[in-house]
């Protein structure tokens, strides 16, 4: 059976480079020479290479410029797994009182300031992070990938401004309402975009993976919140007597899912760099 990962970036950059050339680049990322005779058989190169090259390739520096932003992003993944098990940890000794509280500050007013260019780079840093899903997706030929990495950007960007008003104005009840929108969208996106991860587990290392790691989190997450809002005070409390565990394991999976997107990244930036 041909190699697709092989047999779609033959079909791709043929008409445009040498296939010595291909083949050299191909071998280098660890496939093995059959994958590259096998495919070459099928799409005919052999005979079509002799009209190379019909004309430069017009996205040649864009990929190699994509691939760059995507082994960004996936640092910025390791630097996210990285920063919940800090706060995990960090919150764990605080529960357990084996260090001391930080200062608790009377009213919101006291870090409007710093609370504002927190909620800023942790905006960016998501954005970045995102961004080399969405270049995947491009570069696989993957719409609900590419569209729901969008989608993220622009939803991040709209819970930002929710933030910042919220800071500033505290108009909690309006607001409310409007966190749990886009709550529910990012939900949905989320399902979207993880879908998207399993359809290019063929091509991509840690894809699939990933994206049932994210499906199974959506869930997860979907039981328990609507077990607290819809269900008997019974499963309510059950929860909140729980909190602890839930809290644990819930971000466990996080942390999980981060450093699989990480790798991701990181198998994608390598792939055809």
């Amino acid at each position: 059976m041909v190699n697709k990962v092989v047999y779609e970036y033959l079909k791709k950059y043929s008409p445009y480079y040498k296939l010595e050339d291909l083949k050299n680049k191909i071998l280098s990322k660890g496939y093995p020479e059959e994958d590259f005779k096998e495919a070459v058989e099928i799409l005919g190169l052999e005979e079509k290479q002799e009209e190379y090259p019909k004309q430069e390739y017009p996205n040649y520096p864009k990929t190699q410029k994509s691939f760059m932003w995507i082994m960004f992003s996936g640092i910025i993944g390791l630097f996210f797994t990285l920063s919940i098990i800090g706060t995990s940890t960090y919150y764990y000794l605080i529960s357990n009182s084996l260090i001391s509280r930080p200062i608790i500050f009377d009213s919101l007013d006291e870090i409007k300031v710093p609370l504002s260019i927190i909620s800023v780079l942790i905006f960016l840093l998501l954005t970045f992070f995102i961004y080399g899903f969405k270049e995947i997706g491009d570069n696989t030929n993957s719409k609900i990938l590419s569209f729901s990495s969008k989608n993220f950007i622009f939803l991040f960007f709209i819970s930002l401004i929710t933030a910042m008003l919220y800071i500033f104005l505290y108009k909690e009840g309006p607001l409310n309402i409007f966190f749990y929108v886009i709550l529910v969208l990012i939900f949905i996106n989320y399902f979207l975009f993880s879908i998207g991860l399993i359809k290019i587990r063929e091509k991509v290392g840690f894809a699939g993976i990933t994206g049932i790691l994210g499906i199974f989190l959506i869930l997860i997450s979907l039981i328990l919140t609507t077990t607290r809002i819809l269900f008997s005070e019974s499963l309510s409390n059950f929860i909140n007597q729980y909190f602890f565990l839930i809290f644990v394991f819930l971000n466990l999976l996080v942390t999980i899912l981060f450093f699989f997107k990480s790798l991701t990244l990181l198998n994608a930036s390598k792939k055809f760099e």
